[in-house]
């Protein structure tokens, strides 16, 4: 997993975080396929304390996925998709959304 962010501070109580990252996913036998699971979170957080914080916010996902040889599926279950992606070569798919 790899990932950077940022926090921006509006007042002591009320900021806004911004993160992206990247995992690879591994699927439950071994496989040299590609699985890569990337998120931009926009968070709006507001600090009840110096150890209590709620937050909530968009999180916009893309999952590029090989396919497996036997399945042809995607090693995850996607909830929906704005955008299924084919790859020129039909050995997988991207797909993105919004949670």
């Amino acid at each position: 997993m790899f990932g950077l962010g940022t926090k921006i501070n509006f007042t002591e109580k009320i900021n806004l975080s911004i993160d992206a990252s990247t995992s690879g996913m591994f699927r439950q036998t071994f496989s040299p396929k590609a699985d890569l699971l990337s998120k931009l979170d926009l968070n709006f957080r507001y600090n009840f304390g110096k150890h209590f914080t709620i937050f909530a916010g968009p999180s916009f996902n893309i999952y590029n996925s090989e396919f497996d040889v036997d399945t042809r599926k995607p090693a995850l279950n996607i909830p929906y998709s704005l955008h299924t992606f084919n790859w020129w070569n039909n050995q997988g798919q991207t797909f993105t959304w919004i949670v």
